[in-house]
Formats: structure tokens, C-alpha cells, sequence
């Protein structure tokens, strides 16, 4: 998992013509040290400020390039991993759990389309009859569930979530950067940004707690890390209001589990962590 401890940013300002001038920054990271982050941020920096000079077009990073800038928040040891996984804070706010080989995989269902308009009220003038609501929960968990059945002695944990449903494979561990796991997910209809945001940054990911528009809080205006001691107090506050606005809600609700598999032990510590702290086990709201 790319998920490293230390950050460090570099600012410049280029003059690139007598009316002109344009803002950079960099971002260095590091597992090691806030002095290998600067480093890293100054050798950035100077790269493009090459660039620049020599009249080069930038390259823009596609989404998952390098890795997130996340606050970590909780790490999860393994006895054979050093991080089976890392809750982390993404940039809207909300807690997020990161795996090395706990395969999560979200499926959104399609929106509703509403019955409402001229052709409701002419299908009752003439006789027509309504035409009946489709809910499709049913098709996709059905598909799902066929889907598991095609996977070799596979186990599946199912949960509803306010946008679909989300899956977690608890029977094996699978490498995010891998073959297998980009086509069976593809497979599954999982996002395509998802799968390549896990081959890029070597970890699946699993939100925790809700989206803060879902449960009506504004977003964050801060971004990890912290500028100064002001910024820091200003998330913090906001961070409170968050978590007292989230025990309303939940954000996955178990539905069932195919296979007859046990649970591997790596993912076993997972599994916990990710049920205690988002499976509602009441009629709470998803969020």
C-alpha cells in the first residue's frame, strides 16, 4: 500500500511572460522522514521549474497517479503483513479503509427512473394500465450472487449500501496490482477508475463512515496536511460536528454471505474492523 507518513510542499511563482506569471507547487512524500518529503518536494520542484524555463506544456497526472494525501488515522497489523490495513481520512472528509489483500468491491445500482409525465396519464386515459415500478435491487444482487457462484470456492460477504451494494471477498486475499483481480472485477461491474485507483496505489479501499452532503454537513475547506496550527484547529472542529452528525447514520448493512469457505486470517482482522465501525445492524439510514 502507497499510503506514506510524512508530507512536505514547495511553492514558486514563474515568470513566463512580462504579463504572466504563473503558480507551482509540489508535493513530496516519505515513509522515513519529513526531511526525505522536503527533499523529495525540492527535487520535484526543480524538475518542472526545467520545464518551465524550456517552454515544455506540464503533464497533468491522471486520477491515482501518485499516491493520496490522507491523514492515517489507525493501522491494522498482521502477523505475516506489516500493515494488513490503514484507516485513513480522504478529502472530502469521511474515514477510509485501505487493505493489502482484502478484496472490496463496490456495485452502484442504476437510478430510478420515475414513471411520472404524459405517458402515465395517457396509459390511464386510454385504458393502459400503470406500467409497474422496476426496483432494480433485485437484478444486480442476483447478479452478484451468479457471480460468486462462478468464482471457485469463493466466500462473499454481501452489504447494502445507500448507492448499491458493496462486497468483500473474506475466503482469500487477492494483490491489488494484479491480472486476476483487475478481470474479476471488471467482471463484477465494479467501477473502472475503482480498479485503477487499487492497481495504482496497491490497496482496495472501503469508506467507513457517510459522505458529509448525505448526512447534511458542508465539506471540508482544509486539506491534509495541516498549513498551520490554525487550519489543524479548524479541522478538528469541524471533524467533531462530522462524527456527532455520522452516529445517525450507517453506511453498509449486511444482506447475506455465499460460499461455505472460512474466513482467511488475514482478513479476519479486517472484517472486524470494517463491521464494527460501518455495518448498521439497526434500521439506521445508509449514508
Amino acid at each position: 500500500m502507497i499510503i506514506p507518513k510524512y508530507w512536505a510542499k514547495e511553492e514558486r511563482i514563474f515568470e513566463v511572460s512580462r504579463r504572466k506569471n504563473i503558480q507551482l507547487v509540489r508535493w513530496g512524500w516519505s515513509d522515513r522522514s519529513q526531511e526525505e518529503a522536503r527533499s523529495m518536494a525540492s527535487e520535484r520542484m526543480q524538475s518542472v521549474a526545467a520545464k518551465v524555463l524550456a517552454g515544455a506544456n506540464l503533464e497533468r497526472y491522471p486520477y491515482g497517479r501518485g499516491p493520496l494525501r490522507e491523514e492515517v488515522i489507525q493501522v491494522v497489523a498482521g502477523i505475516q503483513r506489516e500493515n494488513l490495513a490503514v484507516v485513513t481520512r480522504n478529502a472530502y472528509g469521511a474515514l477510509v479503509l485501505n487493505t493489502a489483500g482484502a478484496m472490496f468491491m463496490d456495485v452502484d445500482l442504476p437510478p430510478v427512473k420515475s414513471d411520472a409525465g404524459p405517458g402515465k396519464f395517457f396509459r390511464r386515459l386510454f385504458g393502459g394500465g400503470e406500467k409497474p415500478f422496476e426496483n432494480p435491487e433485485l437484478p444486480a444482487l442476483k447478479k452478484i450472487e451468479e457471480w460468486a457462484g462462478r468464482q471457485t470456492g469463493l466466500t462473499l460477504r454481501i452489504y447494502r449500501t445507500a448507492a448499491g451494494f458493496r462486497c468483500l471477498i473474506i475466503s482469500h486475499v487477492y494483490d491489488p496490482a494484479g491480472d486476476q483481480t483487475r478481470e474479476m472485477m471488471t467482471s463484477l461491474g465494479c467501477d473502472p477508475l475503482y480498479i485503477k485507483l487499487c492497481r495504482e496505489q496497491g490497496s482496495f479501499r472501503a469508506r467507513l463512515t457517510p459522505k458529509p452532503w448525505r448526512i447534511h454537513i458542508e465539506n471540508p475547506s482544509w486539506r491534509w496536511p495541516f498549513r498551520d496550527d490554525r487550519e489543524q484547529r479548524k479541522a478538528r472542529k469541524w471533524q467533531e460536528k462530522y462524527q456527532n452528525a455520522s452516529s445517525a447514520y450507517g453506511v453498509c448493512r449486511l444482506i447475506k454471505t455465499t460460499g461455505g469457505a472460512g474466513i482467511h486470517p488475514e482478513i479476519a482482522p479486517v472484517l472486524n474492523l470494517h463491521d464494527r465501525m460501518c455495518c448498521s445492524r439497526d434500521d439506521r439510514k445508509l449514508a
